[in-house]
């Protein structure tokens, strides 16, 4: 069981709503059940799913850890003072602009090892592995290394299309307003940022609605929703991906989730050099 105080951002929001922000990876199958069964309490009131949640209200809710944050957090490192985890695909690193998210990466690596930081983010739909710092002192250093470009991350992703065996994309970019989406260019224009990224070929799969290809990318740049972006631009849209993807043939392969994720993160210099964190992709 875990409680907790509603955020301001959700004031009337319907409690089965609210509870799928707060906690997107909650078992979906248990979380029906404790809807019917009414398992959450405002302020000791008991709610159904279409009840509304009340801001500042004490919100209760009878679900074991490992149905309401679908599993422990994976450690794959733990050094002294830098540790590696794997953030799942659909657990976002922060709080979302309304305030809302209980279940977060800063959350659980705050419960795992108390004061720790948090170096990069991985957008909520991507998943990998990640370093973790375990001191302000490391936290500024690894800062200092990403600033630098001196951290070798790479990422691994499914796309549709023919991609050539090894490629270097160089564009530009420009993103909305509310920076909700990015527009790719093959030449400069004012405002534009310069994205670079390197994909290699490295294998080919068979899925429900045909083949699709397997790509290793490594960033040159880290422009918003870059990989994701830019491939599509290349005519070779993430797998899964609803914003710039395929979506005939997201539904095809029957992919609800993007297959995107950062398998290695590597760095090459200062006091960590050498430090290689890994988790292979779940697709």
């Amino acid at each position: 069981m875990r409680t907790h105080q509603v955020p301001a951002g959700a004031d009337g929001m319907a409690l089965g709503r609210y509870i799928r922000r707060a906690y997107p990876m909650c078992d979906a199958a248990m979380l029906r059940r404790a809807l019917a069964r009414r398992d959450f309490k405002l302020d000791g009131v008991r709610l159904g799913e279409r009840d509304a949640v009340r801001a500042g209200g004490e919100l209760s809710c009878y679900i074991a850890d490992e149905y309401l944050l679908g599993g422990p957090l994976e450690v794959v490192y733990r050094g002294a003072r830098v540790a590696g985890v794997v953030k799942p695909a659909g657990l976002s690193c922060q709080r979302d602009a309304q305030g809302l998210g209980e279940d977060t990466l800063e959350a659980r690596k705050s419960e795992l090892f108390g004061e720790a930081y948090l170096v990069n983010r991985l957008y909520h739909f991507t998943g990998g592995v990640m370093p973790v710092a375990l001191d302000a002192a490391v936290r500024d250093a690894l800062l200092a290394e990403f600033r630098r470009h001196a951290v070798d991350k790479r990422y691994v992703c499914q796309v549709v299309g023919e991609p050539a065996l090894r490629a270097r994309l160089v564009n530009y970019a420009i993103k909305s307003a509310d920076e909700a989406i990015v527009r790719v260019y093959d030449a400069p224009r004012p405002g534009a940022l310069t994205m670079a990224l390197e994909y290699e070929l490295i294998g080919r799969e068979v899925l429900a609605g045909g083949e699709v290809a397997r790509l290793r990318v490594k960033l040159e740049t880290g422009r918003t929703h870059q990989i994701r972006a830019q491939l599509s631009h290349a005519g070779l849209p993430v797998l899964g991906d609803d914003r710039y993807g395929d979506r005939a043939a997201n539904r095809a392969h029957g992919a609800t989730h993007q297959r995107l994720w950062c398998e290695r993160v590597a760095f090459e210099g200062g006091e960590f050099a050498g430090l290689v964190l890994e988790a292979p992709a779940p697709f």
